[in-house]
């Protein structure tokens, strides 16, 4: 059982390697596609996953909610996954070529002022700061001492 199970994380390891490698061969539009139909098999072989995003955008959407909107989003997720393998190969100047920065002078502002810049996702891990964040938040000055916290 333990050769099956080596054997079969190495046919997985092969498959997401050479997945890789032709989305980084492709031209990025035929890449954006091959994503879209991967997110679309993935809406087609995950009930679990399907149902839950059907269940979530019918709460947020209400009356709104329209069920083509499910396989959008899954379609989306495999643009992602396209422009995280993409972006991850390119060098800086590649990325600088295709990015425009919008607002960089408040980032710059905000981070020359003692800002703590994070996203949702490290809001809770403040070990982890993440320069492509949503949110930029103010550091407080600390006005306790150890001792006065300790005593409230």
């Amino acid at each position: 059982m333990k050769k099956i199970n080596e054997l079969a994380g190495r046919v997985r390891y092969v498959l997401i390697k050479g997945g890789i490698a032709l989305i980084n061969a492709l031209p990025y539009p035929l890449a954006v596609s091959l994503g879209r139909c991967i997110g679309l098999l993935g809406w087609l072989a995950d009930p679990f996953h399907r149902r839950a995003a059907e269940i979530q955008l019918r709460h947020c959407l209400g009356d709104r909610y329209r069920p083509s909107i499910v396989p959008k989003v899954f379609m989306h997720h495999g643009d992602i996954l396209v422009d995280t393998i993409k972006y991850a190969y390119m060098d800086d100047e590649e990325i600088k070529e295709r990015i425009i920065i919008e607002g960089k002078e408040n980032l710059d502002k905000a981070l020359s002022s003692n800002c703590l810049l994070y996203t949702s996702d490290a809001a809770d891990d403040l070990l982890c700061v993440d320069l492509g964040g949503r949110r930029i938040i103010k550091k407080k000055k600390n006005t306790h001492t150890n001792s006065e916290k300790t005593s409230q």
